[in-house]
């Protein structure tokens, strides 16, 4: 017997969903706004599945579907975007979801815990203030080749010298500036050195992050990343498997055998 399925197109203010009782049809369609979407989900009368592309807010709303009862998959966009048909719209886009949910081999992505969110957050927040640390930098390194000052190429060893660098007597005119930004540096730093203790507080009582902890190479950032990134180690069959998925084996193009 097949199973109602609804397939949800997420965004910020808008849900486009559609409604599917047979296969092959589409039997209903709605656009609502967020606050509607919460009702309609709510007012659903039986378990169903619930079918939505893995993309912002796809997570929190799965959690909040299946806590209402109803099974929820995330299928990939990568997936997703073959079954569109003319130019992208919130409804081809719902339509295509509900296509691509009919599809045998469509693993769906794991759902993501708020811990594992969070732990993904940290990292994206780590990365923004490494980014805005590295052009302080940059920018500094450029100031100081222009009047012939020579820097560490090291950034550890740079972020030491540099408080004593930007006092050079060439660079009095401009040192309150060249100190606002050393300020900043400094801001980023810790930044970075707090979220890695957040992280580490977070995964201190998980098993998996210890035992990644324990292989040569592997640090508190990596193995942080590999747990929220692979989710799931269990629904790989292999360590094969799960190295192409990380991308560590070549994609395969070709014809024949």
């Amino acid at each position: 017997m097949y199973r109602n399925r609804i397939a949800v197109d997420l965004a910020k203010d808008v849900f486009q969903v559609a409604e599917s009782a047979r296969p092959g049809t589409i039997t209903a369609r709605k656009r609502l706004s967020r606050a509607a979407f919460v009702r309609y989900l709510q007012a659903i009368p039986e378990p169903t599945l619930i079918v939505m592309e893995a993309c912002g807010t796809a997570h929190y709303w799965a959690r909040f579907a299946r806590a209402l009862g109803h099974e929820v998959h995330l299928l990939h966009a990568r997936y997703v975007k073959p079954y569109r048909q003319r130019n992208k719209t919130d409804r081809n886009d719902g339509d295509a979801i509900l296509e691509a949910s009919r599809a045998g081999k469509m693993n769906p992505v794991p759902i993501k815990t708020e811990q594992q969110q969070m732990i993904q957050q940290l990292h994206r927040l780590r990365e923004q203030w490494k980014h805005n640390r590295t052009q302080r930098i940059n920018l500094l390194r450029s100031i100081f080749r222009e009047f012939g000052i020579e820097a560490p190429a090291k950034t550890e060893a740079f972020i030491k010298a540099a408080p004593l660098l930007v006092d050079e007597p060439l660079l009095q005119p401009i040192a309150p500036q060249l100190h606002l930004i050393l300020a900043d540096i400094a801001h980023f730093d810790g930044s970075m050195n707090e979220c890695e203790r957040q992280l580490a507080r977070l995964l201190k009582q998980d098993s998996i992050a210890e035992r990644l902890d324990e292989v040569s190479g592997i640090g508190i950032l990596t193995a942080s990343a590999f747990i929220v990134a692979v989710n799931q180690p269990e629904r790989f069959k292999n360590g094969r498997m799960l190295s192409a998925w990380l991308g560590m084996t070549p994609r395969e193009h070709s014809s024949g055998n």
